[in-house]
């Protein structure tokens, strides 16, 4: 998925791919579990694209029939993890300077 601004600029994005036990993304949960990738612009962060965004990806994975769906965040990202957070992410490993969060569906 794909955000655009008032003056059709792309502005973030977001998506979801499955990785296998020889493929492994860095938040990794199993071959069923969705790992969520997202960006977003410097210049709209902390203006609700990025929440925006996760919501309409938990939603294609709900509808998509994922059970569960994961993602990696860099551990000094704390404005990334509050939002997860507040999404309903939870913490599930800890791997180098990387949190893996999971959210079930």
């Amino acid at each position: 998925m794909i955000a655009f601004d008032t003056e059709n600029q792309t502005v973030g994005a977001v998506w979801y791919r499955l990785f296998g036990d020889n493929n492994k993304g860095y938040g990794y949960i199993d071959g069923n579990t969705p790992e969520i990738g997202m960006a977003v612009s410097k210049e709209v962060r902390g203006r609700g694209a990025g929440t925006l965004l996760m919501h309409k990806i938990i939603q294609q994975a709900k509808d998509a029939g994922y059970n569960t769906i994961s993602l990696s965040v860099d551990l000094e990202n704390d404005t990334a993890i509050n939002m997860y957070q507040k999404i309903g992410f939870k913490d599930y490993e800890v791997v180098g300077t990387s949190k893996t969060m999971i959210y079930k569906l």
